[in-house]
């Protein structure tokens, strides 16, 4: 078996010596999609499994662990596309025994599906999460479900923005009270190769009644999701059919469909257009190479995040992975200002264009040494004024000096706008205290403050590039869990912006299902980016200046890690802002889909 990896027990160690190891639904079943592409009997092993974990009440649930089983929720239904593409890669003579041992427990979960995940009244699904008083392992308080949080941990999204503020239940159905466009497009998906599978058993009776479940899911999604004007399938609210305006790739997953039936070729193309090939949203490149009109900035390159603290107000502008995990501890993010070079490892172009910039104190913070040091195993909480600046910078006591430096570089910009494409001017403010509640301050921004705030503009600091969800700021890194332009996405906290392969996998499915070269050109473009996003923490990176294992105690950069999630604009798996299990099955996946596009699976 492959459980989940994770540092905390997910059920007791019973006294029939049942372990604590847990296999969740749809981790596990990506493992065996990895597993088979040369290891088929592991593959089966573990696949089985997962589908023998089925309740008494027909599904597959999320999570079962020992006598232990998340008896209230599923998760996203991958595991009858993935039987159906290993059968296809290693033939019916070698697979149809595992098809007709699980046939009937998938036929029954797809049931399940049918009859206790579909929203009134339009009978199109939704994520829910059931009460189950009658379980072995029911408890009274089990009557009343488990609520809209748990309707999300069966999505597999945990934390996922797009389900925010959702109501639940108010149908009685125990489900999030929208049409989600996600599991709606799993559904469809999920028929389509149960149809498959039922041929191969000779299942006429389970084709018919599949396909009268795709016919009718599909006719209503196309009915009702599609929004012509914003260019996607959106959820809607089962109430009164209110878009719920968030988008993240889940939304493609109608796609799965494919155009025979589903949604047309015309359909997908302005969907990718309008969102999946989009910086400001996607940013999966629009081929197999990287764009040239507005180049992808070097691999040294971070974002630059703008934090205020939550007590006296003061700015700090981070780079480093270092100064993230300092201004973490009491500060808040305002927004991404830009991005510019962490490291010159591994940057080819000349250096003399290149301005370095200094992490400065001033003020009564200029006395406070370790403001940007790590103090045995804790980062000590920002304070002060804190700003970045060149060597040799001696501001005046008008421009807020004294200000002084340990010679710790935050970053290099550019010294003119015309050194690389796209750049844009990163200037430095400063407000000077003028009351008990209004701090002295130095401001690093490309966003010109208010008037009325009180900055003055006292330098330019050189020209970085444009911050991430920019139309112009072509990402390395493709398929961010929610949309660039999204309030959430700037968190990277798990599902709040961080880069999931199951995600990539899904969408890569999707993608496939199309002929048009805007579909194909995404697909490569997207294998690509993926293809670099796991070679990222799998090779190793530089750590010289704080940015990888000695930053927090993390993994990151050590190389030979495979990780959970990843960082959408940097690639790394450990950070400041989120959890990501260094050694992870599914984080393969990411390199997985170039496998399938070159013809080895």
């Amino acid at each position: 078996m492959f459980p989940v990896t994770r540092n905390w027990a997910f059920a007791p160690i019973t006294i029939d010596g049942s372990d604590s190891a847990g296999l969740f639904c749809w981790d596990g079943s990506f493992a065996s999609y990895l597993l088979s592409i040369d290891a088929l009997d592991l593959a089966l092993q573990n696949f089985i499994q997962i589908v023998k974990g089925r309740t008494s009440a027909g599904f597959v649930p999320s999570l079962h662990a020992g006598t232990f089983k998340s008896r209230d929720r599923s998760n996203p239904p991958v595991s009858a596309k993935i039987l159906l593409e290993i059968v296809q890669k290693w033939g019916v003579q070698k697979t149809r025994w595992v098809v007709e041992l699980l046939f009937e427990d998938l036929f029954t979960w797809n049931s399940w599906w049918w009859t206790r995940r579909r929203e009134a009244p339009a009978g199109l699904l939704s994520w829910g999460s059931d009460p189950y008083p009658y379980a072995p392992d029911g408890t009274p308080s089990a009557t009343q479900g488990k609520g809209g949080g748990a309707a999300s941990l069966e999505s597999g999204l945990d934390n996922g923005p797009v389900m925010e503020g959702i109501s639940f239940n108010e149908t009685g159905l125990y489900l999030q009270d929208e049409y989600d466009a996600g599991i709606t497009g799993l559904f469809l998906m999920d028929c389509k190769a149960q149809i498959e599978l039922a041929k191969l058993v000779n299942r006429s009776d389970a084709v018919a009644t599949l396909e009268t479940r795709f016919d009718f899911v599909n006719k209503a999604m196309l009915a009702l999701l599609w929004n012509d004007t914003a260019k996607y399938f959106q959820n809607k609210r089962s109430k009164d059919l209110t878009p719920v305006e968030r988008m993240a790739p889940t939304h493609f997953y109608p796609l799965l469909a494919g155009p025979a039936k589903g949604p047309s070729e015309a359909q997908a193309i302005a969907t990718i257009k309008a969102h999946l090939t989009n910086n400001s949203r996607f940013a999966v490149w629009p081929s197999g190479t990287a764009p040239t009109k507005h180049p992808v900035p070097p691999a040294a390159a971070r974002p630059l995040i703008q934090w205020m603290n939550n007590k006296n107000g003061t700015h700090a502008l981070c780079c480093q992975l270092a100064c993230n995990f300092v201004q973490r501890n009491g500060g808040t993010k305002v927004r991404y200002e830009g991005m510019a070079l962490s490291t010159l490892d591994g940057y080819a172009a000349a250096t003399d264009k290149l301005v370095e910039l200094l992490v400065y104190r001033c003020g009564d913070s200029a006395t406070h040494s370790h403001m940007h040091t790590r103090v045995g195993n804790d980062w000590p909480a920002p304070f002060g004024d804190v700003t970045i600046a060149p060597r040799e910078w001696t501001p005046s006591a008008k421009e807020g000096g004294p200000c002084t430096t340990q010679g710790n570089v935050s970053m290099w910009a550019f010294t003119s706008s015309t050194a690389a494409s796209d750049l844009i001017e990163l200037k430095l403010y400063f407000r000077k205290s003028t009351s008990n509640t209004t701090n002295a301050d130095h401001m690093a921004t490309t966003v010109e403050p208010m008037p009325s705030s009180g900055y003055v503009q006292i330098a330019s600091l050189g020209w970085v590039y444009p911050p991430p969800g920019d139309a112009r700021a072509s990402s390395r890194y493709g398929l961010p869990s929610i949309s660039k332009d999204d309030p959430a996405y700037i968190d990277q906290n798990y599902w709040h912006g961080r880069t999931w392969s199951p995600m990539i996998q899904i969408v890569y499915w999707a993608l496939r299902e199309y002929d048009s070269a805007e579909a194909k050109g995404a697909r490569l473009g997207l294998v690509e980016q993926s293809r670099a996003l796991l070679l990222k923490e799998w090779r190793g990176y530089s750590n010289s200046i704080g940015n990888a294992s000695d930053a927090g105690g993390s993994y990151s950069g050590s190389g030979r890690y495979v990780y959970e999630n990843f960082g959408a604009d940097t690639g790394e798996g450990y950070g400041y802002s989120s959890e990501a299990q260094p050694m992870y099955s599914w984080g393969a996946l990411a390199g997985f889909i170039g496998m399938q596009e070159e013809g080895f699976y």
